[in-house]
């Protein structure tokens, strides 16, 4: 548009053969991204813009309505630049004030992302921020924290290191997109800004930090450090600030159920339960679900898991015109791995499939890390040997970023499984070696997977006794707490460990015990993983008669014949 050829002709041919009250309605109003008659009245500061607008379109002025009822409008892009060109030679006084009326419109009517649109094309960062610091929360919740990385980088540093919750707001996006080392430092900013702020600002400040603290600390394994910020957190945080609050709770939730404690951790959940109910917010559902559901999972209620799961979805498609929204990935992948353990190859191929995809466009390195841990072991029970390692490859740059040792605990725990189920006994005695457990480290109740893992690989060696040190201590805990998933693994490998010593009598009786725990729920999937040893005790007790015949013949046709 400010091609000298372009300029001249709508000047002459056009604007020049208006009326001079329509040209200075184009002008004026070329500031606007959109259009309404009401908006226009505001910005000119007059009434009959809504003539105009039909005039306009009438005259075909380069006017494109952008609905059917013709409220909202907006000029071809090429001849609004022109126009805001020719508006910024004529009138450059005037535009300031275009844009603040602009600005003032849109946050009247909550139309805040417009308001942002208007405050940056004003350069003014002052309310450019005010309005970041109201929208952010939302921003990231529902689509990742990429705008929001982008809005801020576009304003002045010193003016973002004086407004603490601001800086709060940032920090959130930057932990999300993975970058949580630069997320604590401008927690540290947020506490030194506060300083300045009045006292309901503080205790805002206060309580951010503390929630989000608590949330990184929970990711880099901290599980004490993080429950007391939690509870600092939820002392701190306004009642009505949901989001934060839902976040907190499942941190609480989330050190509570790795500390063993389920029933502590089902009562941290239980507020949730009518905050989402009142708002029926989609976002907050996910997060109440997606704990819930793990929480349920552990138990080893598959049905009720998959009902949670599913239950959110349903409550997102009416709400948000679909259920593959960018934060209900994390839903589909745990919905696929029940149906992994229900041995629904294709089903949760799809689930887990599509969760990454969603994860990946969400932006939030750490849904995604959890999502690529499920797709990596789906690949490796289907065999494709090739895709898991790239998976895991995926992973380790994806932890690589977020620079946190639970993410990076988590992935080499990853890529020692696959080492293990491919036969590479030595890199999987390698991390055993490195994980700091042995028979005389098992810690209670915490790092339950890698406590498996240890006695998998002990199990491949054949040091059976040892694996049984490990896997006894387990079950003991696994008993005492109700943790009926992992309780069936470790009693699924007692029994290959047990076979292994010839003790074929009291293998059979830990069998048994998974059998009976597992049949309720229709686990498959983990007695395929404890492999042929298993496949044989399974089929000797088949053959004795008995109890669960149709569940033993399910089992045994799921295992692949080599």
């Amino acid at each position: 548009a400010s091609h000298r050829f372009v300029a001249d002709y709508l000047v002459d041919e056009v604007l020049a053969r208006l009326h001079p009250g329509l040209q200075r309605f184009l002008c004026r109003t070329a500031i606007l991204r959109r259009m309404c008659a009401p908006l226009c009245d505001h910005v000119l500061g007059e009434v009959g813009s809504q003539q105009r607008l039909q005039q306009i379109e009438q005259g075909n002025l380069f006017l494109v309505p952008l609905d059917h009822t013709r409220y909202w409008y907006r000029y071809h892009h090429l001849f609004a630049e022109f126009l805001r060109l020719h508006l910024r030679t004529t009138e450059p006084d005037l535009v300031p004030a275009l844009y603040q009326r602009a600005i003032a419109w849109c946050r009247a009517q909550g139309l805040l992302r417009e308001a942002l649109d208007y405050a940056l094309d004003a350069a003014d960062d002052d309310q450019a921020a005010e309005v970041i610091e109201a929208l952010a929360a939302e921003v990231i919740s529902h689509e990742g924290p990429e705008a929001v990385l982008q809005w801020v980088a576009a304003l002045p540093a010193p003016l973002v290191a004086r407004r603490p919750l601001l800086c709060c707001a940032y920090a959130w996006a930057l932990t999300f997109a993975g970058q949580m080392a630069d997320a604590d430092a401008y927690l540290m900013a947020a506490e030194a800004a506060s300083g300045a702020a009045d006292a309901p600002t503080q205790l805002a400040v206060r309580g951010q930090v503390a929630a989000h603290r608590a949330y990184l600390r929970f990711f880099q394994g901290a599980f004490a450090e993080a429950e007391a910020l939690a509870a600092q957190a939820m002392a701190d945080l306004p009642l009505d600030d949901l989001v934060l609050r839902t976040r907190t709770a499942l941190v609480q939730c989330g050190v509570l159920r790795f500390a063993g404690r389920l029933r502590a951790a089902e009562e941290a959940l239980a507020p949730l339960a009518d905050a989402v109910q009142a708002t029926r917010n989609v976002y907050l559902a996910t997060l109440y679900a997606s704990s819930l559901g793990a929480l349920r999972h552990q138990q080893g209620r598959l049905h009720q898991t998959f009902a949670t799961l599913r239950q959110v979805l349903a409550m997102a498609e009416p709400h948000t015109g679909g259920t593959d929204n960018p934060f209900t990935g994390i839903i589909h992948i745990a919905i696929g791995n029940v149906q992994r353990e229900w041995r629904d190859r294709d089903a949760a191929a799809a689930s887990i499939t599509n969760g990454v995809r969603l994860c990946r466009a969400w932006q939030q390195t750490d849904a995604l890390a959890i999502g690529l841990v499920s797709l990596a072991e789906l690949r490796q029970e289907r065999g494709e040997e090739a895709l898991a390692q790239q998976t895991v490859d995926e992973l380790q740059q994806t932890v690589a970023r977020m620079a946190s040792p639970w993410g990076k605990a988590m992935a080499d725990t990853c890529q020692a499984r696959l080492d293990l189920t491919r036969g590479d006994l030595a890199c999987a005695q390698r991390w055993a070696q490195a994980s700091g457990l042995s028979i005389h480290n098992l810690p209670s109740g915490e790092r339950l997977g890698d406590q498996l893992l240890l006695a998998q690989v002990l199990v491949a060696r054949g040091d059976h006794a040892d694996a049984l040190i490990v896997l006894d201590t387990m079950v003991s805990q696994l008993r005492a707490t109700g943790q009926i998933n992992p309780l069936l693994a470790a009693l699924v490998w007692s029994a290959r460990a047990l076979a292994g010593q010839g003790r074929d009598a009291e293998a059979r009786e830990a069998l048994a015990e998974a059998l009976a725990l597992g049949q309720p729920e229709g686990y498959v999937q983990t007695f395929i993983a404890g492999g042929p040893p298993i496949a044989e005790l399974l089929r000797r007790m088949k053959d004795e008669g008995g109890r669960m015949q149709e569940y033993l013949a399910r089992l045994l046709a799921a295992f692949p014949e080599q």
